[in-house]
């Protein structure tokens, strides 16, 4: 813990002078987890993770990068057992530098088109106002988030494709994706290769459609389809979905948003999932920015009732532009469908190195 701290502050104030020339930008999340089970009792858990990125303009192209590190060992999922996940952090006992994201992307009047190793679920089936929320679900809906073995980001690792946004108007826009999912054959969580397979039986393909105006209305609309090649036990494994999500302003204070999607129903995944929640500016103070989020999301079984649901009441306050503190308690009820409830208090603290 302490080496990896030392290694974030070096790289927080080192990134004021190098930094600049090669357009970083750092941030650190630290996550302090008290879980508590109905059956089970109480558990501690940290986990830290480090995302360094930027780009450069090269020759009319764009080239991105982003270098993520990561300790704790696994998500509080792992304790918990709940669908919808906890926490989007999970290390898989990894506790090392690797690349994250890698591409390189060309913008011609509304179209931006580019190729290599980029996260769908920061891009597809995401609302703004939902991401103060520190369970994953109110950022993409479980059953996309979930979708194959290690769902659209497929993290720690990432697969290789090809990405495509055409803003139509100003505010209404149509995005296309396809990537090289990721196998369990394939899949070695302690090892830190990027994942590139370009295998013809595999793909993740994405489509969205939506009207979006800055801080305010936002309306989309999309679906996915997903096919693998299970080589091991020479079968074919196929998911495909639709989801949908309302977010508006009012007052530039009040950010209400409303989510959901339905996929393929599979015996033991998650096929449904239903989100909403509002997230509130400067709820208490004017002087410095705060935020208050107040969600619920509720996640379906195949021929189970009744689903799991998690309430989250989180606060976030801006203590300077470069550090925030954030607290939350998640009230968990049949954590995946387990007949239990649980208590998930966590404690975020956000570092972020300057803009260069």
């Amino acid at each position: 813990m302490n080496r990896w701290l030392a290694v974030c502050v070096l790289i927080f104030f080192t990134s004021n002078s190098f930094g600049k020339s090669l357009g970083m930008q750092g941030s650190y999340i630290l996550d302090n987890h008290w879980i508590t089970l109905s059956q089970n009792g109480q558990q501690f858990l940290t986990i830290g993770s480090l995302l360094i990125e930027g780009g450069r303009s090269v020759q009319g192209f764009e080239v991105r990068y982003s270098v993520l590190g990561s300790h704790g060992g696994h998500s509080p999922s792992r304790d918990i057992g709940d669908g919808q996940i906890v926490s989007n952090i999970d290390t898989e006992g990894v506790e090392s530098f690797k690349i994250y994201e890698l591409y390189v992307s060309k913008k011609v009047s509304g179209l931006e088109m580019s190729v290599g190793w980029r996260d769908l679920s920061t891009l597809y089936n995401v609302t703004d106002s939902a991401l103060l929320f520190v369970n994953s679900s109110f950022g993409t809906t479980a059953e996309w988030g979930a979708t194959g073995f290690r769902g659209p980001s497929i993290y720690p690792q990432i697969g290789f494709g090809a990405h495509s946004w055409l803003w139509l108007t100003p505010h209404l826009y149509f995005g296309a994706a396809v990537t090289d999912p990721l196998t369990p054959e394939n899949y070695y969580p302690k090892q830190l290769q990027t994942h590139v397979l370009l295998n013809s039986e595999n793909h993740m393909a994405v489509t969205e459609v939506g009207y979006k105006k800055p801080k305010g209305f936002h309306f989309a609309v999309g679906g996915w389809n997903m096919e693998q090649a299970q080589r091991l036990s020479r079968s074919r494994f196929q998911q495909a979905g639709v989801y949908g999500m309302l977010s508006a302003s009012f007052a530039n204070k009040y950010h209400p948003f409303l989510r959901y999607g339905h996929g393929s129903e599979h015996p033991g995944l998650i096929y449904a999932n239903r989100v909403a929640g509002i997230n509130i500016e400067n709820a208490f103070s004017k002087n410095r920015q705060n935020d208050l989020g107040l969600g619920y999301t509720s996640a379906y079984l195949k021929g189970i009732k009744p689903p799991e649901e998690i309430y989250e009441m989180i606060y976030r306050y801006h203590y300077t532009k470069k550090l925030s503190l954030a607290l939350s308690s998640q009230w968990i009820i049949n954590p995946f469908f387990s007949d239990q409830d649980g208590q998930v208090l966590t404690l975020r603290i956000h570092i972020r190195s300057p803009k260069s």
